[in-house]
């Protein structure tokens, strides 16, 4: 009879090994601290809205687009949290054309009332218009009023004015796809 507890033991003691080795591994590695990365352009109304802010990677996290009745189409994207630092942001970017010319084609963001775009900071108290310049501009590359989708690209400079408290930002790449 003690020959065949010893087994026993064995078979237990080996269960319990193989049992803590196979919890203790992982069939995933965990994802690494990836880079933000543009989303991809898109024509189906995915709900993107991204670009470069002075170089770097700038997602909302939010959007809407005001689209009223009459005048202005406006687009918004909106980047509400907390950096990888632990610093609360609330920023974000918007892009303005009259109604009455809204097609799809390429449009000249030059601070006019009918063809704006804006960089917007609220922690930091800053409301930045672009500046003058034929390299600002909004491209509409889909505009779908049936399925409601308005997708496109976007770049502008701004510079800020003389009370704020932020540097000029470079917007480049920007890219959108939106539900109207």
């Amino acid at each position: 009879m003690r020959q065949l507890n010893h087994p026993l033991k064995l078979v237990i003691y080996l269960f319990i090994i193989s049992s803590f080795l196979f919890l203790s591994s992982k069939c995933k590695k965990e994802p690494q601290n990836q880079t933000p990365q543009l989303p991809p352009e898109t024509q189906t109304g995915a709900g993107t809205f991204g670009c470069l802010v002075n170089g770097k990677v700038w997602l909302a996290t939010s959007y809407f687009v005001d689209n009223p009745a009459i005048d202005n189409i406006a687009i918004y994207g909106i980047n509400k949290g907390f950096d990888n630092k632990g610093n609360y942001i609330n920023q974000n970017i918007g892009i303005s054309v009259y109604k009455s010319l809204l097609k799809e084609g390429k449009y000249y963001l030059d601070n006019e009332p009918e063809r704006w775009a804006n960089f917007g900071d609220v922690v930091k108290f800053c409301d930045l218009r672009t500046i003058k310049d034929t390299n600002n501009y909004l491209q509409i590359t889909r505009y779908d009023l049936v399925n409601r989708i308005i997708a496109g690209r976007f770049q502008f400079t701004t510079l800020p004015a003389p009370q704020d408290s932020c540097d000029q930002k470079i917007i480049t790449k920007g890219v959108f796809d939106l539900k109207l």
